[in-house]
Protein backbone atom coordinates (compact mmCIF):
# COMPACT_ATOMS: atom_id res chain seq x y z
CA UNK A 1 0.00 0.00 0.00
CA UNK A 2 1.49 3.72 -1.04
CA UNK A 3 2.46 5.47 1.97
CA UNK A 4 1.92 9.54 1.73
CA UNK A 5 4.31 11.70 4.12
CA UNK A 6 2.60 14.93 4.60
CA UNK A 7 5.45 16.11 7.59
CA UNK A 8 7.06 14.66 10.96
CA UNK A 9 6.08 13.91 13.93
CA UNK A 10 8.93 14.86 16.45
CA UNK A 11 11.92 13.49 14.92
CA UNK A 12 9.81 10.63 12.87
CA UNK A 13 8.24 10.68 9.17
CA UNK A 14 4.67 11.02 9.59
CA UNK A 15 2.34 8.84 6.99
CA UNK A 16 -0.78 7.94 6.14
CA UNK A 17 -2.41 5.18 3.62
CA UNK A 18 -3.06 6.30 0.79
CA UNK A 19 -6.24 3.82 0.45
CA UNK A 20 -7.70 5.06 3.50
CA UNK A 21 -7.60 8.42 2.11
CA UNK A 22 -8.57 7.95 -0.91
CA UNK A 23 -12.02 5.87 -0.23
CA UNK A 24 -12.79 7.75 2.99
CA UNK A 25 -13.71 11.13 3.90
CA UNK A 26 -11.11 13.51 5.40
CA UNK A 27 -11.26 17.12 6.55
CA UNK A 28 -8.76 19.20 6.31
CA UNK A 29 -9.49 22.59 8.25
CA UNK A 30 -7.80 25.51 9.43
CA UNK A 31 -8.37 29.63 9.97
CA UNK A 32 -6.60 31.63 7.26
CA UNK A 33 -2.57 31.47 8.11
CA UNK A 34 -2.76 28.24 9.38
CA UNK A 35 -1.08 26.90 6.24
CA UNK A 36 -4.11 24.77 5.43
CA UNK A 37 -3.76 25.33 1.66
CA UNK A 38 0.34 24.79 1.94
CA UNK A 39 -0.87 21.35 3.27
CA UNK A 40 -3.57 20.48 0.85
CA UNK A 41 -0.65 21.29 -1.50
CA UNK A 42 1.60 18.50 0.04
CA UNK A 43 -0.84 16.02 -0.04
CA UNK A 44 -1.51 16.53 -3.86
CA UNK A 45 2.25 16.78 -4.10
CA UNK A 46 1.94 13.00 -2.53
CA UNK A 47 -0.51 11.28 -4.25
CA UNK A 48 0.76 12.83 -7.79
CA UNK A 49 4.29 10.38 -6.31
CA UNK A 50 1.86 7.54 -5.96
CA UNK A 51 0.51 7.55 -8.86
CA UNK A 52 -3.03 8.09 -7.34
CA UNK A 53 -5.88 9.64 -9.49
CA UNK A 54 -7.73 12.73 -8.08
CA UNK A 55 -9.79 16.37 -8.87
CA UNK A 56 -8.80 19.37 -6.61
CA UNK A 57 -11.75 21.93 -6.68
CA UNK A 58 -9.69 25.03 -6.58
CA UNK A 59 -11.87 28.35 -5.84
CA UNK A 60 -8.93 30.60 -5.91
CA UNK A 61 -6.24 29.82 -8.57
CA UNK A 62 -3.51 28.86 -6.35
CA UNK A 63 -3.09 25.14 -7.01
CA UNK A 64 -1.40 25.77 -10.87
CA UNK A 65 1.88 25.53 -9.61
CA UNK A 66 2.04 21.93 -9.09
CA UNK A 67 2.38 21.49 -12.46
CA UNK A 68 5.92 22.77 -11.89
CA UNK A 69 6.95 19.03 -11.33
CA UNK A 70 4.26 17.31 -12.05
CA UNK A 71 1.37 15.86 -14.84
CA UNK A 72 -1.72 17.77 -14.03
CA UNK A 73 -4.41 18.44 -16.75
CA UNK A 74 -5.41 22.40 -15.65
CA UNK A 75 -8.98 23.02 -16.44
CA UNK A 76 -9.46 27.19 -15.98
CA UNK A 77 -9.22 30.05 -18.28
CA UNK A 78 -6.03 31.17 -17.90
CA UNK A 79 -3.85 31.58 -21.06
CA UNK A 80 -1.37 28.72 -19.79
CA UNK A 81 -4.42 26.49 -18.64
CA UNK A 82 -4.32 23.08 -20.50
CA UNK A 83 -8.15 23.11 -21.40
CA UNK A 84 -10.63 26.37 -21.35
CA UNK A 85 -13.66 26.11 -20.06
CA UNK A 86 -15.58 26.59 -23.51
CA UNK A 87 -14.30 23.29 -24.39
CA UNK A 88 -15.04 21.20 -21.69
CA UNK A 89 -16.96 18.53 -22.61
CA UNK A 90 -17.99 17.09 -18.96
CA UNK A 91 -18.90 13.64 -20.01
CA UNK A 92 -15.32 13.51 -21.91
CA UNK A 93 -13.71 14.97 -18.57
CA UNK A 94 -15.59 12.58 -16.57
CA UNK A 95 -13.90 9.46 -18.25
CA UNK A 96 -10.72 10.93 -18.32
CA UNK A 97 -10.72 12.15 -15.02
CA UNK A 98 -10.49 8.17 -14.30
CA UNK A 99 -7.74 7.35 -17.00
CA UNK A 100 -5.29 8.64 -14.29
CA UNK A 101 -3.68 11.58 -14.62
CA UNK A 102 -4.97 14.32 -11.85
CA UNK A 103 -6.80 17.43 -12.73
CA UNK A 104 -6.71 20.67 -11.44
CA UNK A 105 -10.32 22.13 -11.67
CA UNK A 106 -9.96 26.07 -11.37
CA UNK A 107 -12.73 27.72 -10.85
CA UNK A 108 -11.46 31.20 -10.10
CA UNK A 109 -12.59 32.87 -13.85
CA UNK A 110 -16.24 31.70 -13.15
CA UNK A 111 -18.89 33.43 -12.26
CA UNK A 112 -21.09 30.33 -11.64
CA UNK A 113 -18.89 27.99 -9.51
CA UNK A 114 -21.62 25.81 -8.21
CA UNK A 115 -23.82 25.04 -11.40
CA UNK A 116 -20.71 24.22 -13.41
CA UNK A 117 -19.10 22.05 -10.32
CA UNK A 118 -22.55 19.92 -9.76
CA UNK A 119 -22.58 19.38 -13.25
CA UNK A 120 -19.17 17.71 -13.26
CA UNK A 121 -19.35 16.42 -9.89
CA UNK A 122 -22.73 14.34 -11.12
CA UNK A 123 -21.03 13.40 -14.31
CA UNK A 124 -17.68 12.05 -12.27
CA UNK A 125 -20.22 10.14 -9.41
CA UNK A 126 -21.92 8.59 -12.44
CA UNK A 127 -18.60 7.08 -14.25
CA UNK A 128 -17.24 6.36 -11.10
CA UNK A 129 -20.57 4.01 -9.74
CA UNK A 130 -20.49 2.89 -13.49
CA UNK A 131 -16.73 1.62 -13.50
CA UNK A 132 -16.17 1.08 -9.60
CA UNK A 133 -12.57 2.43 -9.64
CA UNK A 134 -11.34 3.92 -6.81
CA UNK A 135 -10.67 8.29 -7.34
CA UNK A 136 -10.75 11.21 -4.84
CA UNK A 137 -11.94 14.46 -4.44
CA UNK A 138 -10.40 17.26 -2.76
CA UNK A 139 -12.57 19.85 -2.16
CA UNK A 140 -11.40 23.48 -1.52
CA UNK A 141 -13.68 25.94 0.30
CA UNK A 142 -15.97 23.74 1.29
CA UNK A 143 -18.21 25.81 3.31
CA UNK A 144 -19.46 27.82 -0.29
CA UNK A 145 -20.77 24.36 -1.75
CA UNK A 146 -22.27 22.96 1.30
CA UNK A 147 -22.97 25.18 3.78
CA UNK A 148 -24.48 24.41 7.15
CA UNK A 149 -27.55 26.79 5.76
CA UNK A 150 -28.10 28.21 2.24
CA UNK A 151 -27.85 27.03 -0.86
CA UNK A 152 -25.95 23.98 -1.59
CA UNK A 153 -24.70 21.38 -4.03
CA UNK A 154 -26.77 18.34 -3.51
CA UNK A 155 -24.38 16.21 -4.98
CA UNK A 156 -21.65 16.49 -2.57
CA UNK A 157 -24.26 14.99 0.25
CA UNK A 158 -25.15 12.20 -2.38
CA UNK A 159 -20.92 11.59 -2.28
CA UNK A 160 -20.45 12.12 1.61
CA UNK A 161 -22.98 9.43 2.34
CA UNK A 162 -23.01 6.90 -0.47
CA UNK A 163 -19.16 7.66 -2.84
CA UNK A 164 -17.44 5.35 -0.60
CA UNK A 165 -19.26 1.99 -1.66
CA UNK A 166 -18.40 3.27 -4.92
CA UNK A 167 -14.80 3.89 -4.33
CA UNK A 168 -15.13 7.78 -4.29
CA UNK A 169 -13.32 9.50 -1.80
CA UNK A 170 -13.57 13.12 -0.87
CA UNK A 171 -11.07 15.36 1.46
CA UNK A 172 -12.88 18.69 2.74
CA UNK A 173 -10.51 22.05 2.99
CA UNK A 174 -12.08 24.83 4.95
CA UNK A 175 -11.02 27.84 7.29
CA UNK A 176 -14.60 28.32 8.83
CA UNK A 177 -15.90 24.46 10.19
CA UNK A 178 -18.51 25.93 12.01
CA UNK A 179 -20.14 27.12 8.61
CA UNK A 180 -19.98 23.72 6.84
CA UNK A 181 -22.90 21.26 6.40
CA UNK A 182 -22.62 19.44 10.52
CA UNK A 183 -23.98 15.96 8.91
CA UNK A 184 -21.02 15.87 6.11
CA UNK A 185 -18.46 17.40 8.66
CA UNK A 186 -19.57 14.49 11.04
CA UNK A 187 -18.84 11.61 8.49
CA UNK A 188 -15.46 12.25 8.05
CA UNK A 189 -13.19 9.29 9.11
CA UNK A 190 -9.61 11.32 9.09
CA UNK A 191 -9.00 14.76 10.29
CA UNK A 192 -5.80 17.02 9.88
CA UNK A 193 -6.99 20.11 12.31
CA UNK A 194 -5.07 23.37 12.23
CA UNK A 195 -5.36 26.27 14.30
CA UNK A 196 -8.59 27.90 14.65
CA UNK A 197 -8.78 31.62 16.98
CA UNK A 198 -12.77 31.79 16.72
CA UNK A 199 -14.90 30.21 19.30
CA UNK A 200 -17.58 28.26 16.88
CA UNK A 201 -14.98 26.80 15.25
CA UNK A 202 -13.82 25.62 18.19
CA UNK A 203 -16.63 24.41 19.20
CA UNK A 204 -17.81 22.72 15.35
CA UNK A 205 -14.56 20.28 15.92
CA UNK A 206 -14.38 19.67 19.71
CA UNK A 207 -16.68 16.44 19.08
CA UNK A 208 -13.08 15.01 17.34
CA UNK A 209 -10.75 15.36 20.27
CA UNK A 210 -10.64 12.76 23.32
CA UNK A 211 -13.54 13.99 25.96
CA UNK A 212 -15.70 16.46 23.78
CA UNK A 213 -14.09 19.38 25.06
CA UNK A 214 -13.23 22.91 23.84
CA UNK A 215 -9.73 22.38 21.89
CA UNK A 216 -7.97 25.14 23.24
CA UNK A 217 -4.78 23.82 22.31
CA UNK A 218 -5.61 25.03 18.43
CA UNK A 219 -5.17 28.24 19.49
CA UNK A 220 -1.78 28.28 20.18
CA UNK A 221 -0.60 26.47 16.60
CA UNK A 222 2.08 27.42 15.09
CA UNK A 223 1.21 27.98 11.25
CA UNK A 224 2.20 24.32 9.36
CA UNK A 225 0.90 22.27 12.70
CA UNK A 226 -1.69 20.39 12.66
CA UNK A 227 -3.47 16.86 14.75
CA UNK A 228 -3.81 14.08 12.68
CA UNK A 229 -6.79 12.12 13.75
CA UNK A 230 -9.29 9.28 13.31
CA UNK A 231 -8.19 6.18 10.97
CA UNK A 232 -4.66 8.01 9.55
CA UNK A 233 -3.67 7.94 13.34
CA UNK A 234 -4.33 5.94 15.91
CA UNK A 235 -4.19 8.88 18.46
CA UNK A 236 -4.09 12.06 18.26
CA UNK A 237 -0.64 13.71 17.02
CA UNK A 238 0.66 16.91 15.96
CA UNK A 239 2.87 17.16 13.15
CA UNK A 240 4.51 19.78 11.28
CA UNK A 241 3.83 19.89 7.52
CA UNK A 242 6.60 18.96 5.25
CA UNK A 243 8.26 21.54 2.95
CA UNK A 244 6.50 21.71 -0.80
CA UNK A 245 8.14 21.02 -3.87
CA UNK A 246 6.81 23.02 -5.97
CA UNK A 247 6.17 26.92 -5.42
CA UNK A 248 3.00 27.97 -3.06
CA UNK A 249 0.48 30.05 -5.42
CA UNK A 250 -1.18 31.22 -2.10
CA UNK A 251 2.12 33.68 -1.95
CA UNK A 252 0.87 35.87 -4.53
CA UNK A 253 3.08 34.25 -6.80
CA UNK A 254 3.58 36.12 -10.64
CA UNK A 255 3.28 33.88 -13.61
CA UNK A 256 6.02 35.08 -15.46
CA UNK A 257 8.78 33.56 -12.66
CA UNK A 258 6.89 30.11 -13.04
CA UNK A 259 8.31 27.39 -15.55
CA UNK A 260 6.17 26.80 -18.68
CA UNK A 261 4.54 23.76 -18.25
CA UNK A 262 3.83 21.61 -21.42
CA UNK A 263 0.84 21.20 -22.89
CA UNK A 264 -0.40 17.91 -22.70
CA UNK A 265 -3.78 16.92 -25.62
CA UNK A 266 -6.67 16.71 -23.83
CA UNK A 267 -7.69 12.31 -24.29
CA UNK A 268 -11.07 12.04 -26.31
CA UNK A 269 -12.85 9.16 -25.05
CA UNK A 270 -15.53 7.48 -27.09
CA UNK A 271 -18.59 10.22 -26.69
CA UNK A 272 -20.43 9.30 -23.27
CA UNK A 273 -24.30 10.39 -22.90
CA UNK A 274 -24.33 13.76 -20.50
CA UNK A 275 -25.34 13.85 -17.37
CA UNK A 276 -28.16 15.92 -16.06
CA UNK A 277 -27.43 17.45 -12.80
CA UNK A 278 -29.81 17.09 -9.60
CA UNK A 279 -31.44 20.41 -9.30
CA UNK A 280 -29.79 21.69 -5.85
CA UNK A 281 -32.32 22.29 -2.93
CA UNK A 282 -32.08 25.56 -1.24
CA UNK A 283 -33.18 26.19 2.57
CA UNK A 284 -34.48 29.48 3.43
CA UNK A 285 -31.56 31.10 5.30
CA UNK A 286 -31.08 34.34 7.43
CA UNK A 287 -30.94 36.89 5.72
CA UNK A 288 -27.22 37.82 5.58
CA UNK A 289 -25.16 40.71 5.17
CA UNK A 290 -24.97 41.64 1.30
CA UNK A 291 -21.60 43.07 0.23
CA UNK A 292 -22.55 46.36 -2.23
CA UNK A 293 -21.05 46.29 -5.47
CA UNK A 294 -19.17 49.30 -4.82
CA UNK A 295 -17.22 49.04 -1.80
CA UNK A 296 -16.64 52.12 0.27
CA UNK A 297 -14.26 52.35 3.62
CA UNK A 298 -10.86 53.39 4.15
CA UNK A 299 -7.93 53.59 1.72
CA UNK A 300 -4.29 52.47 2.46
CA UNK A 301 -1.83 54.81 3.17
CA UNK A 302 1.06 52.29 3.46
CA UNK A 303 2.22 50.64 -0.24
CA UNK A 304 3.11 47.34 -0.29
CA UNK A 305 6.41 48.02 -0.53
CA UNK A 306 6.88 49.77 1.86
CA UNK A 307 5.12 46.98 4.03
CA UNK A 308 8.84 44.70 4.05
CA UNK A 309 10.74 47.25 6.04
CA UNK A 310 7.68 47.69 8.89
CA UNK A 311 7.77 43.62 9.64
CA UNK A 312 10.87 42.55 12.31
CA UNK A 313 12.09 39.34 11.11
CA UNK A 314 12.97 36.72 13.59
CA UNK A 315 16.61 35.49 13.41
CA UNK A 316 17.95 31.96 14.75
CA UNK A 317 20.76 33.61 16.83
CA UNK A 318 21.33 36.74 17.88
CA UNK A 319 24.33 38.20 15.55
CA UNK A 320 25.56 35.66 13.18
CA UNK A 321 22.14 33.11 12.66
CA UNK A 322 19.78 32.65 9.34
CA UNK A 323 17.30 35.31 8.94
CA UNK A 324 13.35 34.90 8.34
CA UNK A 325 12.30 35.46 4.69
CA UNK A 326 9.57 37.37 3.63
CA UNK A 327 7.37 34.47 1.29
CA UNK A 328 4.65 36.89 0.35
CA UNK A 329 2.67 39.81 0.95
CA UNK A 330 -0.96 40.12 0.24
CA UNK A 331 -3.48 42.86 0.66
CA UNK A 332 -6.61 42.14 2.34
CA UNK A 333 -10.29 44.42 2.37
CA UNK A 334 -12.02 43.46 5.75
CA UNK A 335 -15.33 43.98 6.09
CA UNK A 336 -16.28 46.37 9.07
CA UNK A 337 -20.23 46.10 10.24
CA UNK A 338 -21.49 49.70 11.35
CA UNK A 339 -24.73 48.75 13.57
CA UNK A 340 -27.07 52.27 13.78
CA UNK A 341 -29.25 50.75 16.83
CA UNK A 342 -32.27 53.11 19.08
CA UNK A 343 -31.55 52.46 22.65
CA UNK A 344 -33.79 53.23 25.42
CA UNK A 345 -32.22 56.10 27.34
CA UNK A 346 -33.74 58.20 30.34
CA UNK A 347 -34.78 57.61 34.42
CA UNK A 348 -37.80 59.69 34.65
CA UNK A 349 -38.62 60.81 31.06
CA UNK A 350 -38.08 58.08 28.82
CA UNK A 351 -36.65 58.72 24.93
CA UNK A 352 -34.62 56.68 22.36
CA UNK A 353 -31.05 57.70 21.60
CA UNK A 354 -29.18 56.54 18.34
CA UNK A 355 -26.10 54.95 19.13
CA UNK A 356 -23.52 53.11 16.98
CA UNK A 357 -21.64 50.24 17.36
CA UNK A 358 -18.58 48.83 14.99
CA UNK A 359 -18.31 45.41 14.45
CA UNK A 360 -15.83 42.92 12.16
CA UNK A 361 -18.45 41.77 9.48
CA UNK A 362 -17.21 38.14 9.65
CA UNK A 363 -17.23 36.96 13.39
CA UNK A 364 -18.96 40.21 15.03
CA UNK A 365 -15.63 40.87 17.12
CA UNK A 366 -16.25 44.50 18.15
CA UNK A 367 -13.54 46.84 16.08
CA UNK A 368 -12.08 49.91 17.23
CA UNK A 369 -10.67 51.95 14.93
CA UNK A 370 -8.27 54.80 17.01
CA UNK A 371 -5.18 54.98 16.58
CA UNK A 372 -5.70 52.03 14.12
CA UNK A 373 -7.62 48.53 13.76
CA UNK A 374 -7.73 47.03 16.82
CA UNK A 375 -10.45 43.86 18.30
CA UNK A 376 -12.36 43.16 21.25
CA UNK A 377 -14.76 39.94 21.90
CA UNK A 378 -17.58 42.24 20.95
CA UNK A 379 -20.55 40.01 20.10
CA UNK A 380 -18.81 37.31 19.07
CA UNK A 381 -19.38 34.34 21.62
CA UNK A 382 -23.50 35.32 20.88
CA UNK A 383 -23.92 35.50 17.22
CA UNK A 384 -26.55 32.69 16.99
CA UNK A 385 -28.98 32.77 19.93
CA UNK A 386 -31.93 34.38 19.48
CA UNK A 387 -33.88 37.21 21.43
CA UNK A 388 -35.08 34.46 24.08
CA UNK A 389 -31.80 32.90 24.38
CA UNK A 390 -30.48 35.97 25.31
CA UNK A 391 -32.89 37.32 27.78
CA UNK A 392 -32.17 32.92 29.75
CA UNK A 393 -28.59 33.84 29.47
CA UNK A 394 -29.04 37.52 30.72
CA UNK A 395 -31.10 36.01 33.79
CA UNK A 396 -28.20 33.24 34.90
CA UNK A 397 -25.82 34.37 37.56
CA UNK A 398 -22.31 33.70 37.00
CA UNK A 399 -21.29 33.27 40.64
CA UNK A 400 -24.63 32.27 42.04
CA UNK A 401 -26.83 29.44 41.21
CA UNK A 402 -30.47 29.55 39.43
CA UNK A 403 -33.00 26.95 39.03
CA UNK A 404 -35.69 26.58 36.04
CA UNK A 405 -38.49 28.24 38.62
CA UNK A 406 -36.23 31.34 39.21
CA UNK A 407 -35.70 31.77 35.48
CA UNK A 408 -39.35 31.72 34.59
CA UNK A 409 -39.86 34.09 37.65
CA UNK A 410 -36.87 36.76 36.05
CA UNK A 411 -37.71 36.25 32.48
CA UNK A 412 -41.67 36.06 32.39
CA UNK A 413 -41.68 32.87 30.24
CA UNK A 414 -43.15 29.59 30.17
CA UNK A 415 -40.98 27.02 31.91
CA UNK A 416 -40.89 24.74 28.62
CA UNK A 417 -39.13 27.91 26.62
CA UNK A 418 -36.78 28.24 29.56
CA UNK A 419 -35.80 25.01 29.60
CA UNK A 420 -35.20 24.82 25.50
CA UNK A 421 -33.15 27.97 26.06
CA UNK A 422 -30.91 26.63 28.91
CA UNK A 423 -29.91 23.27 26.95
CA UNK A 424 -29.06 25.51 23.57
CA UNK A 425 -27.16 27.65 26.21
CA UNK A 426 -25.29 24.27 27.51
CA UNK A 427 -24.59 22.59 23.76
CA UNK A 428 -22.64 26.32 23.48
CA UNK A 429 -20.89 26.01 26.53
CA UNK A 430 -22.24 29.73 27.76
CA UNK A 431 -23.91 27.56 30.88
CA UNK A 432 -23.49 24.56 32.85
CA UNK A 433 -25.83 22.34 35.01
CA UNK A 434 -24.99 20.22 37.88
CA UNK A 435 -27.13 18.71 41.01
CA UNK A 436 -27.53 20.41 44.32
CA UNK A 437 -29.52 17.83 46.36
CA UNK A 438 -32.33 17.13 44.32
CA UNK A 439 -32.51 20.45 42.24
CA UNK A 440 -30.91 20.82 39.09
CA UNK A 441 -28.94 24.27 39.18
CA UNK A 442 -27.74 26.47 36.70
CA UNK A 443 -25.08 29.01 35.89
CA UNK A 444 -23.66 31.16 33.46
CA UNK A 445 -20.20 30.74 32.40
CA UNK A 446 -19.45 33.92 30.30
CA UNK A 447 -19.22 37.63 30.67
CA UNK A 448 -22.10 39.28 28.99
CA UNK A 449 -20.16 42.08 25.77
CA UNK A 450 -20.59 45.22 27.18
CA UNK A 451 -19.30 46.74 23.53
CA UNK A 452 -18.64 50.79 23.72
CA UNK A 453 -21.38 52.33 21.39
CA UNK A 454 -20.86 55.99 20.49
CA UNK A 455 -22.56 58.57 19.22
CA UNK A 456 -21.09 59.70 16.31
CA UNK A 457 -20.93 56.81 12.91
CA UNK A 458 -17.68 56.56 11.42
CA UNK A 459 -17.35 58.32 7.66
CA UNK A 460 -16.08 56.13 5.06
CA UNK A 461 -15.33 57.43 1.09
CA UNK A 462 -15.19 55.13 -2.22
CA UNK A 463 -12.34 52.56 -2.21
CA UNK A 464 -10.93 52.46 -6.29
CA UNK A 465 -7.97 49.96 -4.79
CA UNK A 466 -7.29 46.80 -5.09
CA UNK A 467 -6.85 43.35 -2.70
CA UNK A 468 -8.99 40.82 -1.77
CA UNK A 469 -12.46 40.91 -0.64
CA UNK A 470 -12.90 38.98 2.45
CA UNK A 471 -16.89 37.87 2.27
CA UNK A 472 -19.26 39.22 5.14
CA UNK A 473 -20.21 36.21 7.30
CA UNK A 474 -22.41 37.39 10.25
CA UNK A 475 -26.32 38.00 9.38
CA UNK A 476 -28.76 41.02 10.01
CA UNK A 477 -31.40 39.24 11.59
CA UNK A 478 -28.71 37.36 13.89
CA UNK A 479 -27.60 41.05 15.07
CA UNK A 480 -31.09 42.02 15.90
CA UNK A 481 -32.04 39.34 17.96
CA UNK A 482 -29.40 39.86 20.10
CA UNK A 483 -29.96 43.40 20.43
CA UNK A 484 -33.69 42.96 21.37
CA UNK A 485 -32.56 40.22 23.19
CA UNK A 486 -29.27 42.72 25.70
CA UNK A 487 -31.35 45.96 25.67
CA UNK A 488 -34.89 46.42 26.59
CA UNK A 489 -36.82 48.16 24.07
CA UNK A 490 -33.56 48.40 21.92
CA UNK A 491 -33.96 47.75 18.05
CA UNK A 492 -31.18 47.60 14.95
CA UNK A 493 -32.37 50.01 12.45
CA UNK A 494 -29.81 50.03 9.76
CA UNK A 495 -26.36 48.03 9.08
CA UNK A 496 -23.85 49.74 6.96
CA UNK A 497 -20.51 47.93 5.31
CA UNK A 498 -17.13 49.55 5.22
CA UNK A 499 -14.15 48.11 4.12
CA UNK A 500 -10.75 48.59 5.97
CA UNK A 501 -7.17 47.21 4.12
CA UNK A 502 -4.70 45.15 5.77
CA UNK A 503 -1.64 43.31 4.69
CA UNK A 504 -0.75 39.28 5.48
CA UNK A 505 3.12 39.11 5.34
CA UNK A 506 4.21 35.14 5.41
CA UNK A 507 7.58 34.65 7.18
CA UNK A 508 9.72 31.37 7.06
CA UNK A 509 13.05 30.41 8.98
CA UNK A 510 14.70 27.16 9.20
CA UNK A 511 10.55 25.66 7.51
CA UNK A 512 8.84 27.37 10.39
CA UNK A 513 6.79 29.51 9.27
CA UNK A 514 4.11 32.64 10.47
CA UNK A 515 2.26 35.16 9.57
CA UNK A 516 2.17 38.89 10.48
CA UNK A 517 -0.55 41.24 9.91
CA UNK A 518 -0.17 44.75 9.05
CA UNK A 519 -2.19 47.69 9.31
CA UNK A 520 -2.63 49.29 5.78
CA UNK A 521 -2.97 52.70 7.24
CA UNK A 522 -1.26 53.34 10.09
CA UNK A 523 2.13 50.63 9.42
CA UNK A 524 0.87 48.74 12.90
CA UNK A 525 0.88 45.08 13.18
CA UNK A 526 -2.44 43.99 14.19
CA UNK A 527 -3.11 41.49 16.31
CA UNK A 528 -5.82 38.36 15.80
CA UNK A 529 -7.01 40.27 12.06
CA UNK A 530 -8.30 36.14 11.38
Amino acid sequence: MPQLELGRHGERPFSVDADRLVTGRTCVIGASGSGKSYLVAVLCEELCKASVPFLIIDTEGEYYTLKEKYDLLWVGDDTKSDLRWNEVRVGELAAAALEGQPIILDLSWLDDQKTMLGTILTSLYAEVSRRRLPYLIVLEEADRFIPQAGERLPILDEIARRGRKRGLGIVICTQRPSVVDKNVLSQCGNQLIGRLVIRNDLQAVSHFFPGQQLPKQLTALAPGSFYAMGDISSQPVQIEVRQRETSHGGFTPLLSSRPPAPLHPFPKPSSLPEETPAEPSATAPLTPLVAPKELTGFPSLVASKDVLFLVRRARTYIVFGGREMIMGVEKFLVPLSQLKVRLKAGLVKKHYETKYLLLDGRDGREVVLSPGLAFGTGLSQLLGLNQRDVEVLLALQPNSESTVFDLVIRTHLSEDLVRKSLKGLEERRLALSYRRGRVKVYKRTVDIPNPRFVETPVTAEKLDEGGEVKPLEIREEELRQLVRGLYVGGELDEVSTYYYPVYRVRLELNMKSRTVWIDARTGRQVDEAE
